[in-house]
Formats: C-alpha cells, sequence, structure tokens
C-alpha cells in the first residue's frame, strides 16, 4: 500500500518537469540570440550600408541614363525628321516652328538649335531664365548679325528683344567638336550666363550623302541633376554628389551650388569637390585623391572607409560613362552613425525580450499545473453522465499520457453505444439521397447530352465559317502583297524619273520647240504633282484591303486552338471589322454609332478564337436589340437620338479584365434575362436565331476560362453584358501522349490542313478526312488538351497529345506516356514510352 506522503512527493517532480526545463529553455534560447545579435551587429553595418549605397547608386545612375537621353532624343527625332525630307535644314521657319513646339515638351532642355554649315546661319529656339520663349536666328540665315525675337502663344515672331554682330556658330567649341568627332558628342559642362545655371550641350553633326550639312544641338540644364539628388534619403545624414574627373562639381545632394559668382558682372566660376564648404564632400574627395593618386584611375565601382572627425564613414565610388564621351563620378558618403542606433535598438529589445520570455514561461507554468487537474475532473463527469445514459457527453482528450488513454476508453465506449443507435437511422436517409441523387445525374445526364449536340453542331458552323474566311483572307491576301511590294518601287522609280527630268530641265532649260509641245500637251507640271498622289492613293487603298484581310484572318483564328496570351482590343477590333456592315444604315438614316473606350489591357491568356466567337455573339446581339428600336421610330426620331453601341475595356483591381457591350436598344424584363443563357431560349422570329450563341458564350467565359457574364437591362432603357475573365488561366498538370513513326513524313502545307474537315492524301474510297479532325474537337473543344504534329519530309512523323490531369474521364496522370509505330518502309518500329513529371525519369519498352 502507497502512503499518502509517497503519492504526494510524487507530483511535485511532475510539476517542475513540465515547468523547469520550458523555463530554462526559453532564457537560454533568448540569451544566446542577444549575444549573436551583439556579435554581428558590426557585420550588419556594414553590410546595410554597402547595400544602401548600392541601391542610392543604382536609382542615381538610373535617373542620369533617363535625364541625360532628353538632348540625344531631340537630336535623333530632328536627325531622322531631316533624312526623311520631314525637316527641311534649308528653310530656318519651318525649323523654328518644330524647335518651338519641342521647347515646351522638354522641359529641362533650355535651348534647342542648329547651324548650317554651307551659309553659317543659325536657328533656336529657347527658353528663358524667367520662362520666356524666344526665337534666336542670325539674319538671313547666314553668318553675321545674332538675333533675339520674343513670341507669341503660337510661337510667331513678335518683337526684336536684341542684335549682336558677327555671329557665325561654325567657331563655337560645340560645332567643332561635333563635326571633329563626326558623331553625337557631349560638350564640357558649363554654367549659362547670366542665368546662373549648369548645363551641357548635345551636338550631333548632320550629313547627306556624306555631305556635312549642319549640326543639331540641344543645351541642358543640369539643375535637375541638383533637384533629384537632393531629393534623396541617403541614410540620416549621408551624402552624394556627382564629380569630373578633374574633380570639378556637377550636382550634390545639399543646398550648395557647384559654382561661386565673385562679382554679378562677371561670368561664375565652377568649383571643384574640394572646395565646396561641405565638410564630408572635401574630405571623401581627398581620400580619394590620396588613395588613387589621380581620379582618371578609378575604372570600376570601390568601397572605401574614410575617417572624419574620429568618426567612421562609408564611401562608394561608381564611375559613369557613355558611349558620347560623358566620363563622370557618383560619390556616395554615408556615417556609420547612421546606423549605430539599429544596434543600441537591438540591445535593448534583448533584454526587453528577456524579461518577457521569464515573465510568459512562469505563466505557461502556472497553466500547466491547471491542465493537470482538469483532466481528473473531466473523467469524473463523464463517469456520472454515463450512469445517467446520457450519451451526449464528450471527453477531451489530455496531454498526459495516463490521462489521455482513459480519457480514450471512455469516448470509445459511449460513441459505440451511440452508433449502434444512430445507424438504422442513417441507412435509410443514405438510401433515400442515393435515390435522389441519382435521378439528379440522369436529369443533368440528358440536359448535358442535348446542350453538347448542339454545341457540336455550332462548333461545326464556326469552324466551316473560320475556314472559310481564313481561305478566302488567304487568297486575296497574296495579290495584295503583291500590289503592295510593287508600290514601292514603282514610287521610288517614279521619284527617280521625275528627279532626271528636273535635272534635264535644269541642265537645259531651253527646250526645243517639239519638246516644249508635247510638255504643254500632257500638262508635265500637273502630271509632276499629282502622279505621286496617285501612288499614295493606291497604296492607301492596298493597305486597307490589307486590314480587311488581317481582320478576317485575327477572328478566325484557326491556328490558335490552345490557351495563348493575345490582346483581347485585336479580337474586338476584328469582329468589327466584319460587323462593320451593320453599322450602316440607308442614305436617309443615321448609321448606329460605336463608341470605342479601351482601357490599358495587357496580353490575356485565353482560347482566342472561343474569345472572338462571344465577341461576335455579344455584339451581335447588340445591333439586333438597335435595329429593332429603330424599327418603332421615324428617321426624323433615329437623327435626333441615333442608336449608339459602347464597348469598353478595363483591368479590375482584382487582376482580371472586364470587357462590356452595352447598346440603347429596347431592353428586356427581368423574366427574359432570368433565362438568357438557357440553351435553344430566344426572342427572335424562327430561322432569324438558334437560341444557342448566348449559352455557348456563358459556357466558354465560364466552364472554359472560369470568367464570369452579366446581364443587367431594363424595359426601354438598353442592355449591358459584361464578361469578365483572368488575365492568366490556371492549369494543373497534363498527361502527354505522343505517337510516332519513321514513315515518309510530310511537308509543312499538308501539316497547316491537317485538321481540316475532309482533307486528306489518301485515294478515294480509303479515307474520308474526317479522323483528324474529329480526333481534334475531342481533345481540344470536349477535354480542354492540345494536339499538336511534328513532321518533315523523309524524317517521319510525331503526333503529341496533352490533356488536363483533374478530368475524371481520363485515366492516368503523373507522367508523359508515348505511343509511336513504324510507318512506310521495311525498318519501321514501334514504341512505348513514358516520363515520370515528378522524377523526370524516363522508361522506353
Amino acid at each position: 500500500m502507497v502512503s499518502p506522503d509517497a503519492g504526494k512527493s510524487r507530483k511535485v517532480p511532475l510539476r517542475l518537469v513540465l515547468i523547469l526545463p520550458f523555463v530554462l529553455e526559453i532564457v537560454a534560447a533568448v540569451g544566446l540570440t542577444g549575444w549573436l545579435s551583439l556579435q554581428n551587429g558590426q557585420k550588419s553595418v556594414n553590410d546595410l550600408a554597402v547595400q544602401l549605397q548600392e541601391e542610392v547608386a543604382a536609382r542615381i545612375d538610373q535617373h542620369l541614363d533617363s535625364y541625360l537621353s532628353i538632348p540625344q532624343q531631340i537630336n535623333q527625332i530632328n536627325t531622322e525628321a531631316i533624312r526623311l525630307g520631314l525637316l527641311n535644314p534649308d528653310n530656318p521657319r519651318q525649323i523654328e516652328r518644330v524647335f518651338w513646339q519641342q521647347i515646351q515638351v522638354f522641359k529641362p532642355v533650355s535651348y534647342i538649335y542648329f547651324a548650317s554649315e554651307k551659309s553659317g546661319g543659325f536657328i533656336d529656339a529657347g527658353r528663358q531664365s524667367d520662362g520666356t520663349l524666344v526665337i534666336e536666328t542670325t539674319e538671313n540665315f547666314a553668318a553675321g548679325d545674332f538675333l533675339i525675337y520674343a513670341t507669341d502663344r503660337q510661337g510667331n515672331r513678335t518683337k526684336l528683344l536684341d542684335r549682336s554682330p558677327d555671329y557665325d556658330p561654325r567657331t563655337r567649341p560645340w560645332y567643332r567638336s561635333a563635326v571633329q568627332q563626326g558623331k553625337p558628342t557631349w560638350s564640357e559642362p558649363y554654367t549659362m550666363f547670366p542665368d546662373l545655371v549648369l548645363a551641357i550641350t548635345a551636338a550631333t553633326p548632320i550629313y547627306k550623302n556624306d555631305r556635312l550639312q549642319g549640326v543639331l544641338a540641344a543645351d541642358l540644364t543640369l539643375a535637375g541633376i541638383n533637384d533629384f539628388l537632393q531629393g534623396l534619403q541617403i541614410g540620416q545624414s549621408g551624402e552624394a554628389f556627382i564629380i569630373e574627373r578633374s574633380g570639378l562639381l556637377i550636382g550634390t545632394s545639399t543646398d550648395r551650388l557647384p559654382f561661386v559668382q565673385q562679382d554679378k558682372n562677371q561670368e561664375p566660376k565652377r568649383l571643384s569637390a574640394t572646395e565646396i564648404d561641405v565638410p564630408l564632400i572635401q574630405v571623401t574627395t581627398r581620400e580619394l585623391l590620396r588613395t588613387f593618386g589621380d581620379l582618371n584611375q578609378i575604372r570600376d565601382s570601390r568601397n572605401l572607409t574614410i575617417y572624419l572627425e574620429g568618426k567612421r564613414e562609408f564611401v562608394r565610388v561608381t564611375p559613369l560613362r557613355n558611349e558620347m564621351g560623358l566620363d563622370w563620378l557618383i560619390v556616395i558618403a554615408v556615417p556609420e552613425s547612421d546606423f549605430m542606433a539599429r544596434i543600441n535598438a537591438n540591445t535593448r529589445n534583448t533584454i526587453l525580450l528577456c524579461l518577457a520570455a521569464l515573465g510568459v514561461a512562469i505563466a505557461l507554468g502556472i497553466v500547466t499545473s491547471r491542465w493537470i487537474t482538469r483532466p481528473i475532473d473531466g473523467l469524473t463527469a463523464a463517469s456520472q453522465a454515463l450512469m445517467d445514459e446520457d450519451l451526449k457527453h464528450e471527453i477531451k482528450g489530455s496531454r498526459i499520457h495516463e490521462f489521455n488513454l482513459l480519457a480514450r476508453s471512455f469516448d470509445r465506449m459511449r460513441r459505440q453505444l451511440k452508433q449502434s443507435f444512430a445507424e438504422l437511422e442513417q441507412t435509410n436517409l443514405q438510401l433515400e439521397e442515393r435515390v435522389k441523387a441519382r435521378t439528379n445525374e440522369l436529369s443533368q445526364t440528358l440536359i448535358d447530352l442535348q446542350r453538347t449536340q448542339a454545341q457540336l453542331v455550332q462548333t461545326e458552323k464556326m469552324s466551316s465559317l473560320g475556314q472559310m474566311v481564313a481561305g478566302v483572307a488567304h487568297e486575296i491576301n497574296n495579290p495584295i502583297g503583291f500590289i503592295q511590294g510593287n508600290l514601292i518601287y514603282a514610287s521610288q522609280y517614279s521619284q527617280e524619273l521625275l528627279a532626271l527630268i528636273e535635272l534635264y530641265q535644269q541642265q537645259y532649260p531651253e527646250p526645243t520647240p517639239e519638246l516644249q509641245a508635247q510638255l504643254e500637251a500632257i500638262d508635265f507640271s500637273y502630271l509632276q504633282q499629282d502622279f505621286p498622289k496617285l501612288l499614295d492613293s493606291m497604296d492607301t487603298g492596298a493597305k486597307r484591303i490589307a486590314e480587311i484581310v488581317q481582320s478576317l484572318r485575327n477572328f478566325s483564328r484557326l491556328d490558335e486552338a490552345a490557351i495563348k496570351a493575345v490582346d483581347l482590343h485585336e479580337g474586338i477590333d476584328s469582329t468589327l471589322m466584319i460587323l462593320q456592315n451593320r453599322f450602316k444604315r440607308m442614305p436617309n438614316c443615321e448609321d448606329v454609332q460605336l463608341i470605342r473606350d479601351y482601357g490599358q489591357l495587357s496580353l490575356v491568356e485565353c482560347y482566342p478564337g472561343q474569345i472572338n466567337q462571344v465577341f461576335m455573339n455579344l455584339i451581335a446581339n447588340a445591333l439586333d436589340a438597335v435595329d429593332e428600336r429603330d424599327k418603332l421610330r421615324s428617321p426624323e426620331a433615329i437623327k435626333a437620338d441615333p442608336s449608339w453601341i459602347r464597348i469598353c475595356t478595363e483591368v479590375e483591381p482584382s487582376g482580371w479584365v472586364a470587357v462590356q457591350v452595352i447598346d440603347n436598344g429596347l431592353g428586356m424584363s427581368e423574366e427574359i434575362q432570368s433565362r438568357l443563357f438557357d440553351p435553344f431560349f430566344t426572342t427572335k422570329p424562327i430561322g432569324k436565331g438558334t437560341g444557342l450563341g448566348l449559352s455557348i458564350s456563358y459556357q466558354i467565359i465560364v466552364d472554359r476560362h472560369g470568367g464570369k457574364i452579366e446581364c443587367h437591362s431594363a424595359e426601354g432603357q438598353g442592355t449591358k453584358f459584361m464578361v469578365r475573365i483572368p488575365v492568366r488561366q490556371e492549369q494543373s498538370g497534363w498527361v502527354a501522349v505522343q505517337v510516332i513513326d519513321n514513315g515518309l513524313g510530310m511537308s509543312e502545307e499538308i501539316q497547316s490542313r491537317l485538321f481540316d474537315p475532309f482533307f486528306t492524301t489518301k485515294p478515294i474510297g480509303k479515307g474520308t478526312g474526317l479522323g483528324l479532325s474529329i480526333s481534334y474537337q475531342i481533345i481540344v473543344d470536349r477535354h480542354g488538351g492540345k494536339i499538336e504534329c511534328h513532321s518533315a519530309e523523309g524524317q517521319g512523323t510525331k503526333f503529341m497529345v496533352r490533356i488536363p490531369v483533374r478530368q475524371e474521364s481520363c485515366l492516368g496522370g503523373g507522367g508523359e506516356w508515348g505511343v509511336g509505330s513504324g510507318g512506310a518502309g521495311s525498318e519501321g518500329y514501334f514504341a512505348i514510352g513514358h516520363r515520370n513529371s515528378l522524377t523526370g525519369k524516363s522508361k522506353v519498352f
């Protein structure tokens, strides 16, 4: 017999075993974490400083690339305009008009100008320090007096502001540097006086037939670099600055200017990084000079550590170069003290965490001691309830092993008794549910069969229509391509012939009487002007036909039965092109107005052909609705309130794409809306509608694309259809089956028509041409899969069938199977292969 004292002595060690180890583990873990945090604190500071400097340097580099590219883009635009003949370098009025428009668009640029090599003429459009736009030019567009004109809001010259004598741009440094380099180049940075702004000039020489025509240039103010650097957050007191290899400042993150002006009448003097009144920048630059000897020796990014008044400073210098000769240095300096606050905070947090962990451990110990008594109380209550025949009283388990075994035994006995009473009742309920479920399955199967039959008929119709459209588009495309291709050469030849005639007229200004009579007879001056226009009109017509052909091809989408990322706007526009004739009315009636309200859409993963079918159904129904409305109105009423169809697209915050088709037709009642997507339901007259269009559209959007289609309408207030589909279609694992042979293979032309109905290369009576077409519909339309053919003449053929694993009607999964049989020839083969998609291992039998 165990004494009470012995039982009591065993309870104390059990409680200690549960509480004490837990408290010790918490204290040890938190203490070790705090010690490691202190040890690694300094390393974290170094890593964080390097990371911050790299991020700031990358942002500065990115901003400079974008900012410095502005004058280059302007010069490239104007160079290309001159090359294409859109801008005449000998027409200063045209040039100043273009430059005046550009100077308003590109705010960082102060002047855009052009200097002619032939005459020494100069023309520019510029923005003065007070924001006034001016035109500057040399008189008569030749070297000589320099004139400055004020401009009005249309860019016209108004008043002469200033005249300076003896100006020849060909002697200026920016002109000579661009001519000497023979390519786009940057000037040295300089201060604009009296504007007190640091600037740099981008110059580009213009050549025609290897002959210099002149130089395009644009002045870029560097004040924007200062503004950007000042807006950067570089720690708490870090600085960033940009210098030339000579040490002269380009810009800083401080409010100090990179130049100083001793006298208002004198040109400002640029400052070097060692002269600016910022100690951190001075010390950093001196340390760079001491370390490398010369700033030109810095070839790549380098990290340094310097000391300022006994405190560590982290420094990173990064070269900035480009192909136009720009060679600057980006320097970032961050004091170590900016990061020490984090280490001190971590130390405080570690101490507080240790104290909190101790408090939590003690609290958990008290809770644990209470857990010991709860299972005993639960067992007592369960025993009493079982004696009272209360079978609903449940016993909660315990984490103590002995208590948990006893609790499970009691609970098992209670559940067995309860189960015996519930089994008979459950059996009856199951039988009733099975009968009801089987009845629902049969009803649903019948509905699915009817719907599938209707869909096959409609799909075959759309497939035939798509093939016919694609065939017609293909036949039209060849002659149109021939016409478009030859129009280019015809235009070129006509220009060359007209140029030759003009040259003859210049060389022989006095033609013979016979030649003069013939020129007047054919009205040569009119022919010379009208013939290029005639060719342009022919080219415009050919392009219009090509656009219609492209729209037909885009709508048919015969080669895009699988999921692809496409532009929905292209599908909508192709559908509208096909239905364009329905928007046109009789001469005495107003046309149906089309309103496109397109948003910015990314590419959407979908079945392009099926999505185009949905657009066709919705837009055609909208046209039918407005037609029915107009039948009830007079021409005057239609003219006063014309019918319209609005198509809106947008990307929703959820990441889905929404397409709305809205009309101002007669609308519909709630009763009709409730049956709108039912198969064979239609409000159109017999023979005009099958009642399958919206039903098939619903299945395409909801079942095939996991999207939503909704209709909002009211009688007399028009109708709005909204289609919403996800941008990306989620797909699970797929099973691939390959059939490979080493037969004769086939050409690309045969492969392009392989899945067309009734197409076959077999003799008459040996094949119907329907096998591969039906197989395509089964795999793609019924199973949402893919079927592909890869072949080459003389190299055999490989068919690959891929279907999703999750379809209940398909067996297997988890890998790829290949089946192949020998084709024509005495040395054929038959192969079955499988590749597991999880392990990557393959087997061939």
